[in-house]
């Protein structure tokens, strides 16, 4: 994602409420905390305004999306900062040179909030080495998924 911090004052003012809320995610995950649905929710949704806006995600908030992603329980929060975490890139950059088995269990476990089964990494890692399917395909496959509209989509 390109872009600038350069913003007006009003996303300016927001840019640096993302940031102590990054910060605060942080300190909870760092005190073995629980991050509260109300949190990942607003992270999730000033990554939205801020991608909308063509502004660079700052470091703070791209962590702190992982850090919902990593830690949170299926919710309504976990749900944004996941789609967030895809449609910013993050998920591309930080999984594009991953082998195909490490790729599908990280998806899982990022997308679907589980571990994947042992059967459906060697499936889909087997379809991703022989090119049947390419990492954009499977992921569009796994969000589009029946598992992922009963736990997520209704929370959106």
């Amino acid at each position: 994602m390109t872009g600038t911090y350069d913003t007006s004052p009003e996303l300016g003012d927001v840019l640096n409420l993302a940031i102590a809320l990054a910060d605060r995610i942080a300190d909870a995950r760092c005190q073995g905390q629980a991050i509260a649905d109300d949190q990942a929710m607003a992270v999730g949704t000033i990554a939205s305004l801020l991608r909308e806006h063509h502004i660079e995600l700052p470091n703070q908030i791209k962590k702190a999306l992982f850090h919902v992603i990593e830690t949170a329980p299926k919710s309504r929060g976990r749900s944004l900062a996941v789609i967030e975490y895809i449609q910013s890139g993050l998920f591309d950059s930080e999984q594009i040179s991953k082998h195909s088995q490490p790729f599908v269990s990280d998806l899982y476990r990022i997308v679907l909030a589980r571990e994947a089964e042992d059967d459906a990494v060697r499936h889909w890692a087997y379809l991703l080495n022989t090119g049947a399917i390419t990492k954009k395909q499977l992921l569009s496959t796994v969000i589009s998924s029946e598992e992922f509209r009963q736990a997520f989509a209704p929370a959106l």
